[in-house]
């Protein structure tokens, strides 16, 4: 229940954060001479952020991380997700209005390369860690459990 009014409330702040994005650059002109330049369309950044795979994999990255670190406790990771999804959404819209020649796809494609990058190194440090945890709970076992090293020559 706490959760779900945490992303209720993450929801409409992030729709406020972007009401007060739009609404002051809606009526600004240069000089008087030039027409306003509008923000872009938030029903196609939302289109276009959803068709971003590298953003979604990196924010799932970023979510099983945290869980693996004990950030995330169990039944919360959605929240997260949720939450992640529209810090994201938000830095779309901001990039969109303030550089909007900026290439997506590019960003995309650096997101999904994080992401993959960061699988490996979690499911590395996940198996050094089994491993150790599976030594120690092994080396008491007769016949597999047996320690050379201390054995005197």
């Amino acid at each position: 229940m706490l959760y779900s009014r945490f992303s209720r409330f993450l929801s409409v702040l992030c729709v406020l954060a972007l009401l007060a994005l739009v609404l002051p650059l809606a009526g600004v002109s240069a000089q008087g001479s030039e027409p306003p330049t509008l923000p872009p369309d938030l029903g196609a950044l939302v289109v276009q952020f959803i068709a971003l795979a590298g953003v979604g994999a990196l924010i799932a990255f970023v979510v099983n991380a945290l869980k693996t670190a004990g950030v995330v406790k169990d039944g919360t990771a959605s929240t997260w997700a949720t939450g992640l999804n529209l810090v994201g959404l938000v830095a779309l819209f901001v990039l969109r209005v303030f550089v909007p020649s900026a290439d997506i796809g590019k960003l995309d494609g650096a997101a999904a390369t994080i992401a993959q990058i960061g699988v490996l190194v979690l499911g590395l440090i996940t198996q050094m860690l089994g491993s150790k945890l599976a030594h120690a709970t092994a080396s008491g076992v007769w016949l597999i459990g047996k320690s050379f090293s201390q054995r005197k020559l």
